[in-house]
Formats: C-alpha cells, structure tokens, sequence
C-alpha cells in the first residue's frame, strides 16, 4: 500500500541573493519580515540563519484532539539562552489577505551542547549579538499564506504569477 499523495507545487527559479546581519535586539522573524518589505521580497527560501539569541521560544508538534490530523503545535516552550542558532530555515511568503509572512523552523543550542529545535514563536528570538542571514528570492511564483480547509489552519501554498494575476 502506498502512502504518497501527490504534491501541491509549482517551479520558478531564484532571483537576488540577500545577505544581511541581525544587529542585537532583532527578533528574527521581525528582522527577516523588514528585510522582505524593505528589499520588496514577496517570496524567498531563508537558506542560512546562524548566531545566538538570548532565549529562544519554540512551539512543537504535539498529539492534539482538536486537530483534523491529530497533531498540531503545543504551547511555546521557552529555553534559556544564551543559545547558539545552529540553523533556522524556512520561507518568506504573502498572507491572503496582503502583508508578509515568515515561517521559520530552528535547532538551536545551549551552554551544556544540548539541542533544541521547533516552529519560532514570532516576536520571541531576540538575537544577543549577531545573527548571519541569507535570503534567496524565489522568482516566478509565488509564495502564499492561506486556509487549508483539509487541515483546518492555514498554510503556504505555492501558485505562478501568471495565475495569481489573473484571480
């Protein structure tokens, strides 16, 4: 018996390679969401993501009844830092209804080398000293929030600028 379904994608292509530095006191989802409005990024993979936060706040996936599926996010959960961000990935992507949105999945580790990772809690990994950034703008589609009525929430779907511009 199988267990693959087909996927929901579309193909594009990278456009402008964004390096930046997260001074101290970013948030990174902030940080990223700023570059992305000031750069004019409505769709990028964030590829590189390293540096050290004060905490970090996390939210993962746990057994949940309420869920179409069974599982969903838990309560955010807090470590205390300082923490090493060993890499945090992710996407930047269009809300439905207008404005940006970052989805950011981390590891992060503390003092003892124990490792921690998750969903970020936006407004909650603020970076104690520098966090390396590259964003790499994806070209030809684009990157959209919306309600996935399957799932119950709302998710990234992948739809061609040709497309969107004709809805």
């Amino acid at each position: 018996m199988s267990h693959a379904r087909a996927p929901y994608y579309e193909s594009g292509s990278f456009g402008r390679v964004i390096a930046a530095r997260l001074l101290p006191g970013t948030d990174i989802t902030l940080g990223i969401e700023e570059i992305s409005r000031e750069t004019n990024i409505r769709a990028a993979a964030v590829q590189v993501c390293i540096g050290a936060v004060t905490e970090a706040s996390v939210m993962i996936a746990v057994p949940r009844r309420d869920s179409r599926t069974g599982v969903g996010y838990g309560e955010p959960l807090s470590i205390p830092g300082p923490l090493s961000i060993l890499s945090v990935k992710g996407v930047v992507s269009e809300k439905a209804g207008g404005g940006i949105f970052v989805h950011l999945h981390g590891v992060f580790s503390d003092s003892k080398g124990t490792v921690w990772g998750g969903h970020l809690v936006r407004g909650r990994n603020i970076v104690v000293n520098t966090c390396d950034l590259v964003l790499d703008e994806i070209k030809e589609l684009s990157l959209v929030q919306k309600y996935d009525p399957e799932l119950g929430w709302a998710v990234v779907f992948p739809e061609k600028e040709a497309t969107r511009a004709g809805s």
